[in-house]
């Protein structure tokens, strides 16, 4: 929501889209859509994500690529861009991820000792 100069709230519409994926689930293209009817989706057996993607066609695009073609740079561009992502997953939150699974697992432990020390006080 957002708030106008007239001071009136506009909410914002949620986009759906409609994507092809590699059977691996690495999106090559994504096309904002209206949101099907409930009825088509219950036919078709789709359902709306997170993402809000409503329709997702899968298949294995490499093969049958004609690599020849000008698609061929976007597509190496979205797998390397893919596995850009990952890695910088891997290498820059995992072990932050790691170092805060740490500091709580300690912050529990000082919990636990003054608990311990707590109930030793509230029994003498």
């Amino acid at each position: 929501m957002t708030r106008q100069a007239s001071g009136r709230i506009r909410r914002h519409k949620p986009v759906y889209y409609t994507t092809t994926s590699m059977n691996d689930g690495t999106v090559l293209a994504a096309h904002p859509v209206r949101k099907p009817a409930a009825r088509i989706m219950k036919r078709d057996g789709d359902k709306v994500d997170e993402d809000g993607v409503c329709k997702e066609l899968l298949g294995s695009y490499v093969r049958g690529f004609d690599f020849n073609d000008p698609g061929r740079i976007r597509f190496f561009d979205i797998m390397a861009n893919r596995l850009n992502t990952r890695r910088a997953i891997h290498e820059i939150i995992e072990p932050t991820l790691q170092s805060i699974q740490a500091d709580i697992a300690a912050a529990r432990e000082e919990i636990r000792e003054l608990r311990a020390s707590l109930n030793k006080r509230t029994i003498d």
